[in-house]
């Protein structure tokens, strides 16, 4: 998942976004780090299990603002999540 900001920085750094896909909820923060000593913007990816699909995003952007998308989402794809 790429993150891009409109109120808040470009690449949404700092963003957390939860991933609800059945009984599992998972949760990263969008840092950007890749490495020692780097940074870079890179994807969020989430291993889901034998879930299928996701049933809802929730994005809390660096500016406060809360960002829900519900699914179904389909699984093994890479979304863009423009902030609202």
């Amino acid at each position: 998942m790429q993150l891009e900001g409109r109120k808040s920085n470009k690449n949404g750094l700092g963003a957390t976004v939860q991933v609800s896909a059945g009984d599992q909820i998972y949760t990263k923060v969008y840092d950007g780090q890749s490495g020692y000593l780097s940074q870079n913007v890179y994807p969020l990816y989430f291993g889901l299990g034998s879930a299928e699909q996701v049933d809802k995003l929730m994005i809390t952007w660096p500016a406060g603002t809360v960002q829900i998308v519900e699914g179904p989402i389909e699984s093994n794809q890479l979304l863009t999540i423009a902030e609202e």
